[in-house]
């Protein structure tokens, strides 16, 4: 899914909290408009575009988990249709705290109702972002570098190198997330886009890596895909014009579960390590996609 249109959940008393799942780049005018009961949101840094009117009249919207930066969020904001000398004016995207991957955003006039996250810790999401006392499906969290989403119980994504950029980086096989373990099984969309990380070691419980997830990684020269890759979005690594050593380790990619232009772009000296018994499909399919 990558666009929620209008008006899908237009004046849904029931609706409570949402998470906006990776990868959704749009929302549509008055999709959750009148939702007086929404409290809290989860934005995913993939998106492009939120219509004027998106969350008209969601009074009640005090607090919303977004997967990038302050800056990302503001240009985000930027591009927003909005315009307060409207009749019957009232956008709540405004009105809400904002917990971004390097601080908040409070409204004029407002507070923050939560304590900041720090780098090396994680997000204290109490109300909005846990449930018990175990953060909420949907919900952002910082730990040291990165920031993750959970996805469920037992599972987080990788949504970001919230404080680095530059370097040799390890997606982990699993964080520890208020006192609890997540195995990291997915890379989300457009992750590490335009950084200046050098290489890149996937965890061994990785499963999907999202689109554009590294793309134009200028300086990436090596990666490691880890045994349980079963999917690599369009243009993953695509532009990553100094890679030159891929490390496949994965037995499970076929045609149709690597994007369109996956290795587009990537060194002309690149070299490839397929398992042995890969070595002949994964040339072609490799090929195919771009390197």
């Amino acid at each position: 899914m990558k666009e929620i249109g209008s008006p899908v959940f237009f004046q849904c008393g029931s609706l409570t909290r949402l998470a906006i799942p990776d990868g959704v780049t749009k929302i549509g005018s008055t999709a959750f408009a009148y939702n007086n009961g929404l409290v809290s949101i989860s934005i995913p840094v993939s998106m492009e575009v939120i219509d004027r009117d998106a969350f008209h009249k969601c009074y009640n919207l005090k607090e919303i988990w977004y997967a990038g930066s302050k800056a990302q969020w503001q240009a985000l904001m930027a591009s927003h249709p909005s315009d307060p000398t409207e009749y019957d004016y009232h956008d709540a995207l405004f009105e809400a705290v904002v917990h971004c991957t390097d601080g908040d955003i409070v409204p004029a006039g407002g507070s923050s109702p939560g304590s900041q996250t720090k780098p090396g810790q994680t997000e204290n999401t109490d109300g909005a972002g846990q449930t018990g006392n175990q953060p909420a499906p949907g919900t952002f969290h910082t730990v040291g570098k990165y920031t993750y989403q959970i996805i469920n119980q037992k599972e987080a994504a990788f949504q970001n190198p919230a404080n680095q950029k530059t370097g040799s980086v390890t997606i982990p096989a699993s964080v520890t997330i208020a006192g609890k373990s997540y195995k990291v099984t997915k890379i989300a969309d457009k992750a590490f886009r335009n950084t200046r990380i050098s290489k890149v070691k996937i965890g061994k419980n990785v499963k999907s890596i999202g689109i554009k997830a590294f793309y134009n990684c200028k300086n990436l020269s090596s990666v490691t895909i880890g045994v349980k890759v079963n999917k690599i979005g369009k243009q993953a690594f695509a532009d990553c014009k100094s890679l030159k050593k891929i490390t496949v380790k994965t037995t499970k990619l076929t045609a149709k579960n690597v994007g369109s232009k996956a290795f587009q772009g990537i060194s002309g000296k690149a070299k490839f390590q397929f398992p042995k018994r890969k070595q002949k499909d994964y040339k072609k399919l490799f090929r195919v996609k771009g390197a």
